[in-house]
């Protein structure tokens, strides 16, 4: 994977940060929350239905949001203003395209899902 391919929208690999099982967010009333933790995101690997919203809640100013691949390049937190709200900031997704879906922290993690602060949503049909 070179990184003019991810940030093209590419498919991702088969297993992108090391996610071979996923936390099942596909109920309708599961909390789809994301939070960033010790340079981690939790839960690290997540399922959910094409139409359901993600909800990612963390410092943005130290741990900037954004894609790495997957059918569309949707995951990004700059240019929102979310990057001044501190450790209390809450940015939310809905993610419409069934595909999987790799994001990574711009200072600490990578577009190709390699490096620790990586982190995958499953979206099924």
């Amino acid at each position: 994977f070179a990184i003019a391919d991810v940030e093209s929208g590419a498919a991702c690999p088969p297993v992108f940060a090391g996610c071979t099982s996923f936390v099942d967010g596909t109920a309708p009333q599961v909390d789809r929350t994301v939070a960033f933790q010790n340079y981690d995101y939790i839960p690290k690997c997540l399922a959910i239905r094409a139409g359901q919203t993600v909800t990612f809640k963390g410092n943005f100013y130290f741990h900037p949001l954004r894609t790495g691949c997957g059918p569309a390049l949707v995951l990004d937190c700059r240019n929102t203003g979310v990057e001044d709200a501190g450790d209390n900031g809450v940015l939310s997704f809905t993610l419409t395209v069934p595909g999987l879906y790799g994001y990574y922290c711009l200072d600490h993690g990578s577009a190709d899902g390699t490096v620790r602060m990586s982190a995958a949503i499953d979206v099924l049909p």
